[in-house]
């Protein structure tokens, strides 16, 4: 249904795309990674059909929203989009015994909702609250549970089996579901796969341009879930390049 999830591929698409744009990652990454898609086939054509969804409705649209919207008030509907993903930041920080996060995820939602005036400023970063971003899915896979296949579901984008489950938990409860009023909701729903799209356009032709961009796709998918994973930090120690990922967290949906 379009309210819910329709249309949302190619803007997690190409989000997670960029987390990992700086590399393919070595051969003995690229073959984990194949491995992890059993489905291959199926999945690149669903792939072809989204993408040319994307093409045809959300690029557009969103290429509009960012040529006719001011940017001060595209700053303030990216602030309260952010400020919308707490609730979720925080019940999957608790979960995972990440109690600090939690709190200052907390803060966050509070001093924004209120002194941000309903999330439209960001007062909590100027006064040195982080931005975290922890997912169902993540939670999953720190107790255990194992990633799963990667799959790509029309419409709706790339997922392992536990993000695609975290995804479906995590949406149970955000606000943009919840809220009282179904003409708002829904109108705020729709409006967020442009808003989100439009925070992507300048990586187009990037992904365009790739060898193969639904390797590309589904390596850098993999990748961005490694980092979700590991908080930024690989088992060995080496840090992923967080700056690669800031304008992204809010698509872990």
């Amino acid at each position: 249904m379009i309210k819910r999830f329709s249309l949302l591929l190619p803007a997690l698409l190409l989000a997670i795309a960029l987390t990992g744009c700086a590399t393919q990652g070595s051969t003995q990454g690229q073959t984990a990674r194949n491995s992890q898609d059993p489905f291959e086939s199926v999945n690149r054509a669903t792939y072809a059909f989204n993408t040319v969804a994307d093409k045809a409705v959300l690029r557009p649209l969103a290429s509009g929203y960012s040529r006719f919207v001011p940017r001060f008030l595209r700053i303030g509907i990216d602030n309260f989009f952010t400020n919308l993903q707490q609730p979720r930041n925080i019940v999957n920080s608790v979960l995972q015994g990440k109690f600090r996060r939690g709190t200052q995820s907390t803060a966050r939602l509070l001093f924004n909702s209120t002194v941000g005036v309903a999330g439209l400023f960001d007062p909590a970063t100027s006064v040195g609250i982080p931005l975290h971003a922890e997912d169902f899915g993540q939670t999953l896979e720190i107790w255990g549970v194992p990633e799963g296949p990667y799959i790509v579901v029309p419409l709706l984008g790339p997922f392992t089996v536990s993000s695609g489950a975290g995804t479906l938990v995590d949406w149970s409860y955000h606000p943009r579901r919840l809220y009282d009023d179904s003409s708002i909701r829904d109108k705020m729903n729709l409006f967020w796969f442009v808003y989100a799209r439009s925070k992507l356009l300048s990586f187009d032709e990037e992904i365009d341009n790739a060898f193969d961009s639904y390797s590309f796709v589904r390596d850098a998918y993999l990748q961005n879930r490694d980092y979700v994973r590991y908080d930024g930090v690989l088992p060995t120690g080496d840090l992923f390049d967080e700056s690669d990922l800031d304008d992204f967290d809010e698509f872990d949906e």
